[in-house]
Formats: C-alpha cells, sequence, structure tokens
C-alpha cells in the first residue's frame, strides 16, 4: 500500500491528475498530483524502494525520485532542501 508523502493537515493539493489547461491557454494532460505545502514541511516516502534521483532539475527544482520496483516510481519535487542520496534504500514514511 501507500501513504500520503504529507501529513493530511499539512497540505492542499494544487494540480489533480489529468487534463489541464497550460499558461499559454492550451491544454494538456499533467501526469501528477500536485501538493503544496508551507516551506519546511516533510516529505515522506509514500512507499519502500531505493531513489533513483536526487538533484536539482529543470523545472522541477530540487527532486527525488524513488523506485519502488521494476515499473512503479515517485517523484517528489519542488522541494526545499534534499535529505537523501542516490543508491540510499527509504522505508515508507522515511
Amino acid at each position: 500500500g501507500f501513504i500520503w508523502p504529507i501529513d493530511a493537515k499539512k497540505f492542499w493539493i494544487s494540480s489533480l491528475f489529468g487534463p489541464r489547461k497550460r499558461i499559454d491557454g492550451t491544454w494538456g494532460f499533467h501526469h501528477g498530483i500536485d501538493m503544496a505545502a508551507l516551506k519546511g514541511t516533510a516529505v515522506k516516502a509514500v512507499r519502500a524502494g531505493i531513489v533513483a534521483e536526487a538533484s536539482s532539475q529543470s523545472g522541477y527544482g530540487n527532486t527525488v525520485v524513488i523506485k519502488h520496483n521494476d515499473t512503479l516510481a515517485t517523484r517528489y519535487a519542488h522541494l526545499h532542501t534534499i535529505r537523501t542520496a542516490v543508491g540510499q534504500s527509504v522505508k515508507q514514511g522515511m
């Protein structure tokens, strides 16, 4: 199973998964759920896995990607700081 990466009372959904209007007025598809929170809010692994990426990336800022298995990974973007490293094994809730 999965858990929310941020405690339920500490975030709000700022963009849903699915079709959405881009800034230029055209339509595109958003492949994730954007969760907004105050700076410094802890972000936890939704499921156990191995850190596949931990760096600053264009369009995402400070980003961590956790690979959970051969077909499933989760991305945590726009982070204030990164407190993990590539190759680190993480447990759910870390």
